[in-house]
């Protein structure tokens, strides 16, 4: 046991290193550990009597102990003699250790409150974050990774053990490693989500093989984690089956309530929303449409949020959720008018109101939405005119409007002419309608300007390329007199 108290106190001391920015990587530590310390180990120490020591559950979960304990049961995990030495009478001795610890993990590691506070920082502003913030999230995103790693060396030591795990702990392990999949969010890194991806695996190989139990798994996640954090955030415009809503209710009930309250999914479980993404990319067209309910609801409430960083987040999910829904189930359940009556509102996030950096990723992820939405409520030919007149609105609400509003601005008038482009590559001899209209626009930005910001003349490049679109595109629709007048004129 001596060694395991002075493999705390060196942990210890590393902890503050990290925190103080003087040491970036867990795997010094643990490097350090296995030269020094734990090669001289004593084989009589039992893992009981290691996991007895740790994990208090007075102990605050986010403290630098539990962050030096997680560490020190890793290394002592990770050492080549360790699994041969840990001993059971029998497999429910294992379960009565390992189950607990990987709650324990799993209660310290999830992404809530201070990960929900940095996203605040970034929705209001970059610079807002306080250095010592920063030092306490490079800390915990280092406790993350090696929390991550316990579990793995805890599944290698026991392969079966999280078969045996009742089903609450199974769907908070789930909902854990879930969290971690995708490595841009602040919390994560790309090998969180390598060793997350790999746990997952292992943990819904027999869920995957059978699609039904699968399916029925996804439905708890949705239910208990999804559904639950999001109940409080009413939407108007949509019914409690997910479909357009002939009246709209009003919700004036909710005028008073906090937005902490009615926003957990914002102000404190901030994982759900990565939850969500693993779950719609999980899920096949059948899926989705038995889910229907369940999805609907948190699509809207992300991009009717006041905060751009959801609101981009919520463009995104709803450009792969349309990659899986089936055209006609939107047509039927009528919330393609929704989607969009909620999606062309960020079309005017335009500086000087919203700042440049802002805006321009909004407004490219709002348009890959409205074009994708378009397309998948009017496939194919036979609905060619309904489309269009969709994209005609794009150009008159969003590219015109938002020219006019902000074209002095490079970046936003270079994010305009091209997605103008791709209207004119979508809509073909239909565009030429919009040449005979001739909006409020600013004065172009001076040559001066965009030497400085653009010294390779990007604009002036796009601003062609567009023209050239154009004149294309009016080409192309012109019939020769060999081919006759086509019956679309």
């Amino acid at each position: 046991m001596k060694n395991i108290e002075s493999l705390i106190d060196l942990a210890g001391q590393h902890v503050k290193k990290i925190q103080a920015n003087k040491a970036d990587a867990t795997a010094c530590l643990a490097d350090d550990i296995l030269r020094s310390q734990l090669d001289d180990h004593d084989e009589t120490t039992s893992f009981e009597s290691i996991f007895g020591m740790f994990f208090n559950p007075s102990e605050d979960r986010l403290s630098i102990r539990r962050h030096t304990e997680i560490i020190v049961l890793e290394a002592w995990l990770r050492h080549p003699s360790r699994p041969h030495i840990i001993d059971f009478d029998s497999s429910s001795d294992k379960t009565t250790i390992f189950n607990p610890l990987k709650q324990a993990i799993i209660d310290t590691i999830l992404p809530t409150q201070p990960w929900a506070k940095r996203l605040q920082s970034f929705a209001a502003e970059k610079s807002a974050v306080e250095t010592s913030d920063e030092d306490d999230l490079r800390r915990l995103r280092l406790m993350n990774v090696a929390g991550l790693n316990l579990l793995s060396h805890l599944e290698r030591i026991d392969p079966s053990s999280s078969g045996r795990a009742e089903q609450k702990l199974i769907l908070s392990l789930t909902s854990c490693l879930v969290s971690f999949t995708d490595p841009r969010e602040e919390w994560s890194s790309q090998e969180a989500s390598e060793l997350s991806h790999s746990l997952l695996n292992a943990l819904l190989r027999l869920s995957r093989a059978e699609p039904q139990r699968f399916r029925s798994f996804v439905t708890v996640l949705l239910e208990q984690h999804v559904k639950a954090l999001f109940a409080k955030t009413k939407n108007p415009a949509i019914t409690s089956q997910g479909r357009k809503a002939i009246v709209v209710a009003s919700t004036n009930y909710l005028i008073n309530d906090p937005e902490n309250e009615l926003k957990p999914w914002k102000f404190h479980h901030v994982y759900v929303v990565t939850m969500f993404r693993w779950i719609l990319e999980n899920l096949d067209a059948t899926s989705i449409e038995a889910h229907w309910p369940l999805l609907i609801p948190p699509l809207l409430a992300l991009i009717d949020d006041a905060s751009t960083l959801f609101k981009i987040r919520g463009c995104e999910l709803l450009i792969l959720f349309l990659t899986k829904v089936p055209s006609p189930l939107l047509e039927r359940t009528g919330l393609g008018e929704v989607f969009q009556n909620a999606l062309m509102p960020c079309l005017l996030y335009l500086p000087s109101l919203t700042p440049e950096n802002e805006s321009t990723a909004i407004l490219e992820t709002t348009y890959e939405a409205l074009f994708a939405l378009n397309r998948q409520l009017f496939p194919g030919h036979k609905h060619r005119r309904s489309r269009i007149k969709g994209f005609d609105k794009l150009v008159r609400d969003g590219i015109f409007k938002g020219y006019a509003h902000a074209g002095e601005n490079v970046r936003i008038a270079e994010l305009l002419v091209k997605k103008m482009t791709d209207l004119v590559n979508e809509m073909g001899i239909d565009s030429a309608k919009h040449l005979k209209v001739k909006p409020s626009l600013p004065p172009s930005p001076g040559p001066k300007k965009l030497d400085l910001v653009f010294p390779d003349d990007n604009f002036k490049a796009y601003n062609t390329f567009a023209l050239t679109s154009i004149v294309r595109a009016i080409c192309d629709g012109i019939p020769s007199p060999a081919q006759g007048v086509s019956s679309r004129y």
